[in-house]
C-alpha cells in the first residue's frame, strides 16, 4: 500500500470526504470532496477523539485542526 492508498474513513460533511489517522506518528490525513488531501502533523489521539465526537466534523476540523496544526508533505 502506498501513501496515496491510505484507507479513508468517510464522514458526513459538506466539504470533507474522509480521513485517515495514524496515531503512531500522530498524522491526520484529510481528503476533501474537491479531491485534494492534506496531512496535519502532531494531532493527538485526544484531539482526534474530539474531532470524531464533534457535532460538525468540518467546523471542528477548521477551528481546531487546520488553524492549529502544520500541514506536512
Amino acid at each position: 500500500m502506498t501513501k496515496r492508498d491510505l484507507p479513508i474513513t468517510q464522514v458526513k460533511s459538506s466539504n470533507v470526504h474522509g480521513y485517515h489517522y495514524d496515531p503512531t506518528v500522530r498524522v491526520l490525513t484529510i481528503q476533501f470532496k474537491t479531491g485534494k488531501s492534506y496531512k496535519y502533523a502532531d494531532v493527538s489521539p485526544d484531539s482526534m477523539g474530539k474531532l470524531l465526537a464533534a457535532d460538525s466534523f468540518g467546523s471542528h476540523l477548521s477551528k481546531h485542526i487546520i488553524k492549529k496544526h502544520k500541514v506536512i508533505t
